[in-house]
């Protein structure tokens, strides 16, 4: 059995890491996405805003490789404002198309496509 074979994901933070650790003969797949990090329940506000992209590739060991790129906001960072909108979801979801932009920008000169890898199990 190959050391790939054992189920092990690895995950980085760094680009420049993530393309030292990848096998050159893998494909790179990218998806987008954003999360609420801290809300309130009783009143809906999201006080905090995760937006980011998760590179996926194959390691020279065989590994899942991932490489999880993210920035988070506060619904009071002075960053929002200059959105404009009428309330604070729409200044989220502008501010996330941006991140967004610059993320799908990485991940077009790196050659990537959009998707993933995942470990199977296969029983």
């Amino acid at each position: 059995m190959s050391r790939g074979e054992k189920g092990i994901v690895e995950e980085v933070r760094d680009v420049e890491e993530f393309l030292r650790l990848l096998d050159p003969e893998s494909r790179v797949h990218y998806e987008l996405y954003w999360k609420a990090v801290e809300y309130s329940r009783t009143t809906g506000l999201i006080y905090r805003m995760e937006a980011g992209m998760r590179l996926y590739g194959i390691s020279r060991e065989g590994f899942i490789l991932v490489c999880n790129l993210s920035e988070v906001i506060s619904w009071d960072d002075e960053r929002l404002r200059k959105y404009g909108n009428s309330n604070l979801f729409e200044d989220y979801n502008a501010w996330i198309k941006e991140r967004w932009k610059e993320y799908e920008k990485i991940a077009k000169e790196l050659g990537a496509t959009p998707g993933k890898f995942q470990l199977a199990v296969i029983s």
